[in-house]
């Protein structure tokens, strides 16, 4: 086991909602495995965490970068008491737990871009896929997947990433522990996922806590970036879809499509 992952379960021992933990040194996806594991009946808390990925995913179907020794890749298997149309705010939720966690271990400007993404400085540090499965009107599970950036230069990344990447290491001008990070980290997807058990909405936290609120965007309602508009960031629906303003003083309501922080000088 690599070394700053040699005292995981000791790290994580005082966590007290987690499950099993399934360590791999090399495995394809995590979150392949954490929802076979829920197909499969494993309680809520199961965590399975791997050193490397051979085919981690992002959203839409995008790969993740995965080399082994420098990233944080997890994926937690939740069972809370939601209904299936509210399963997607988990996704947000979970981005400002982590955003938060991560400001109060020394980064400060960490974005949380709707609706998965976290950022440095406008360049990706990590990524969250959640996968759920319903059971009824009522969610089964959800798998929480987690790809973070840890030790990374830029030489790590590939051509095409190095540009819109960043990474711990980078941000940050210091070597970090994975082990000890995943252990600051993970507390908050537990009180994410009871939280929004409880209250059901998130509007007022992610428009006070993302980061994103008046934010030039450019965006797309359609995945293929065939028509691709400008304007702003006005909040977010109760339903979890991003508010927009944009160039012709239009509001839009986006679902499923994808944006992109602007340079454009667009005002409203």
């Amino acid at each position: 086991m690599p070394h700053d992952l040699q005292n995981l379960e000791k790290s994580l021992s005082k966590i007290a909602p987690l499950g099993p933990l399934y360590f791999f040194p090399s495995i394809d996806s995590t979150n392949r495995f954490a929802v076979e594991l829920g197909r499969n009946g494993a309680p809520g808390g199961s965590l399975v965490l791997a050193d490397a990925q051979s085919a981690g995913r992002g959203r839409l179907g995008r790969n993740w970068e995965s080399p082994a020794g420098l990233g944080l890749y997890f994926s937690l298997l939740l069972r809370p008491k939601l209904e299936a149309a509210s399963a997607p705010l988990l996704t947000l939720a979970v981005g400002l737990g982590l955003a938060g966690q991560l400001r109060k271990l020394g980064i400060p400007e960490v974005m949380v871009k709707w609706p998965n993404d976290l950022l440095v400085q406008g360049r990706k540090l990590g990524g969250i896929l959640t996968e759920m499965l319903p059971r009824g009107s009522q969610v089964d599970f959800v798998v929480v997947g987690v790809g973070i950036n840890v030790a990374q230069t830029l030489e790590d990344f590939s051509p095409e990433t190095a540009p819109l990447a960043t990474s711990l290491r980078l941000a940050t001008h210091r070597d970090w522990n994975r082990a000890e990070l995943l252990a600051e980290l993970l507390p908050a997807l537990f009180l994410e996922s009871s939280r929004l058990e409880r209250e059901g909405s998130l509007k007022t936290r992610w428009e006070q806590e993302s980061g994103m609120l008046g934010v030039p965007i450019a965006y797309s309602e359609d995945l293929e970036h065939k028509a691709l508009r400008h304007g702003r960031v006005l909040g977010l629906a109760e339903d979890g879809k991003l508010r927009i303003e944009n160039e012709d003083g239009e509001i839009t309501e986006l679902l499923a499509g994808d944006i992109k922080i602007s340079s454009s000088k667009f005002k409203v």
